[in-house]
Formats: C-alpha cells, structure tokens, sequence
C-alpha cells in the first residue's frame, strides 16, 4: 500500500523527469540552431569567396582583352620604311 510520503515521492520523480525531459529537448533545440547558425556562416563564406573570384576572373579577362589590345595596336600601325 502507498502512503501519503511514497505519493509524493513519485510525484517529485515524475516532475524532476519531465524538468529533465524539458531541458534535453531545450537543448537540442540550441544544438540545432548552432549547427544552422554556423552553416549560415559556411554558406555566407563560400558565396562570398565565389564572389571575389568571379571579380577575380573578370579583372584577368580584362587584362588579357586590354594586353591584347596594346601589342597589336602598335604593330599595326608601325610604318614601313625599306632602304
């Protein structure tokens, strides 16, 4: 037979593991935004490392188009002279 103390203790038991279920859940729920927050952060890093090198590339293909552009322009319009 259950006494009056045996009743209360169960009932603290059943209070303290649903406290403790409560708390893991709480945690996960933290554990999972960490992970998305740092994700977000990973994600932010890598589109912006993308971004530069697009600027990258378009910087070179500029260079080469303007390199290009400087060494045939003075060879075409050297004169020639013969002797």
């Amino acid at each position: 037979m259950e006494t009056e103390e045996d009743g209360e203790e169960m009932e603290v038991d059943e209070e303290e593991e649903e406290m403790e279920v409560e708390q893991m859940v709480e945690e996960q729920i933290e554990e999972e935004d960490e992970e998305e927050t740092e994700e977000e952060k990973h994600y932010d890093t890598i589109k912006y490392l993308l971004m530069a090198i697009q600027a990258i590339v378009h910087v070179l293909k500029e260079f080469i188009i303007i390199s290009e552009q400087s060494i045939e322009h003075p060879l075409n319009r050297q004169s020639i002279t013969t002797k």
